[in-house]
């Protein structure tokens, strides 16, 4: 058989206290207690000396009145729009248009979709009709878009970190050319990225020739040298691994970020989604 327990009465309005001192009625209390309006903005009793609210806030709205009219001479220079002096070829204003393109990489080209308005590009996508990516992109290509609004962006010449002209540095590389042509381009070396470009590889071709002892260095601040070299120990020279994430039923991956676009392109991170189901037996 239950018993049960009769709870205490409670008092239907029960005293509350802010804090312990004034369960106490500390001393410590009472004088902070007095001191919490003595700010001037919150305001006095009357007869008491300084401000009070209504005199602070009606001095605030003055301050703030002149402060707006003393600030209407102050406003950003005006920008004129200037038409186009060349109309964009096959534009119609209004609508978007796009164009086919593709972004270098270390590991190739990225094909890519730009959607551009009047004569602007605005929006960059992976093309869906290339076998390459199905549509897909990394970040690197949709910031891309970026580049070209970019404020400090290079806009000028320099030679040694001095602000320089196109005339000097055509004069600097007519000097060049002319020590190279004496001695096979001995002592001139050339850097650039690592890319997949067909014309920088005729550049690289045609210089080569011209200049037979010339340096030619393709290189990036992050590469994959060691990886290569690894591989290239393992398997052989040239030899690039194509992993199929996609069969894969347990990855181990030991400090490389297989999924990184730039350093393995877009068709390994689409395989690794599709084990990645919980519909199915996932990796």
């Amino acid at each position: 058989m239950k018993k049960k327990f009769p709870h205490p009465e409670r008092d239907a309005k029960p005293t509350l206290w802010r804090s312990l001192s004034e369960r106490e009625n500390s001393i410590a209390f009472t004088e902070d207690l007095g001191r919490e309006f003595s700010d001037p903005a919150s305001g006095r009793e009357e007869g008491s000396s300084g401000l009070s609210r209504r005199d602070f806030m009606r001095l605030m709205g003055a301050a703030t009145a002149l402060t707006g009219a003393a600030l209407t001479g102050c406003r950003r220079p005006e920008a004129h729009l200037v038409p186009f002096a060349k109309s964009a070829e096959w534009t119609i204003p209004g609508k978007f248009l796009y164009y086919a393109s593709s972004m270098p990489s270390p590991v190739g080209a990225v094909p890519l979709i730009v959607t551009t308005s009047d004569g602007r590009p605005t929006k960059i996508e992976g093309n869906p009709l290339h076998p390459a990516s199905n549509g897909s992109t990394d970040a690197f290509a949709q910031a891309s878009i970026l580049d070209l609004y970019d404020p400090n962006r290079s806009k000028e010449i320099t030679f040694n970190s001095v602000k320089s002209t196109r005339a000097a540095l055509d004069s600097l590389i007519a000097d060049i050319r002319t020590r190279a042509v004496g001695n096979g381009g001995e002592g001139v070396a050339v850097l650039v990225g690592r890319d997949h470009s067909p014309t920088i590889n005729r550049l690289h071709a045609s210089i080569s020739k011209q200049f037979p002892k010339l340096i030619w260095v393709a290189d990036e601040a992050i590469s994959m040298r060691e990886s290569e070299a690894a591989v290239a120990a393992a398997i052989g020279a040239g030899v690039k691994p194509i992993y199929h994430f996609g069969g894969a039923d347990v990855i181990l991956s030991l400090d490389s970020d297989f999924l990184n676009p730039s350093a393995s392109g877009l068709g390994f991170a689409k395989g690794f989604a599709q084990r990645r189901n919980p519909g199915q037996k996932m990796n």
